[in-house]
């Protein structure tokens, strides 16, 4: 190698070993939701552009115990098609530019509580459902 091209290559190398290094994401990030889920501490979903919590079962209460789903890339953020009998609770959904925090279609039997939901686009998304 040409000694030009090798001094670009070790500053290059050196520029990148410099970086930050970014935290591995947190493995409840596009997780399906089968059962009743507590949080026990903020979860950063950034850089996951599909939904980061998917309810897949009937019955199931999220309760983010006040912490907070940050996920500016995703989609969605919690959630549920065709679901009875589901509550989200206690959370804060964060940090989503052009998506939803939570998405509730055709279920019954829903309840949304103590939500709070910050960002762009739409918050909360509710059709054809029912209490």
């Amino acid at each position: 190698m040409r000694p030009r091209a090798s001094s670009l290559l070790a500053l290059l190398f050196l520029a990148l070993a410099s970086l930050p290094a970014r935290a591995a994401m947190d493995p409840l990030c596009g997780m399906n939701v089968a059962s009743d889920l507590t949080l026990t501490r903020d979860i950063d979903c950034t850089g996951l552009t599909g939904n980061v919590l998917t309810i897949t079962a009937n019955g199931v209460t999220i309760d983010g115990a006040g912490h907070r789903i940050i996920a500016p890339d995703a989609a969605v953020i919690v959630s549920a098609s065709s679901r009875t009998n589901i509550t989200i609770e206690n959370l804060e959904v964060s940090g989503w530019c052009n998506g939803v925090g939570i998405s509730i279609a055709n279920s019954t039997g829903v309840t949304l509580q103590s939500i709070l939901a910050n960002g762009r686009t739409t918050g909360v998304y509710v059709e054809n459902t029912a209490r």
